[in-house]
């Protein structure tokens, strides 16, 4: 869960500022409410491959991947996991 809460706090207050969040559930879709948009999920993906160092690639930039927080933690448990 340490990772959702780090993957909220970075969306609330780098990505979606002009939203006024303050909070997202785990399961909240965050493309069909614009929470991210195209370069939301290109923010977050250089986020994510700084702070856990993992390396994005091009195959798994899908929207499926980037849905929810819990899809998004899952897609970064897994690739911890396979290095």
């Amino acid at each position: 869960m340490q990772t959702v809460e780090t993957l909220k706090r970075f969306i609330i207050g780098e990505i979606a500022t002009e939203l006024d969040l303050k909070d997202i559930a785990a399961d909240q879709s965050l493309l069909e409410t614009g929470i991210l948009d195209s370069l939301g999920i290109l923010k977050l993906v250089t986020f994510i491959e700084a702070q856990f160092l993992l390396k994005i690639d091009d195959e798994e930039m899908i929207p499926e991947n980037f849905e929810t927080l819990s899809g998004i933690s899952k897609m970064i448990s897994a690739k911890k996991a396979s290095s």
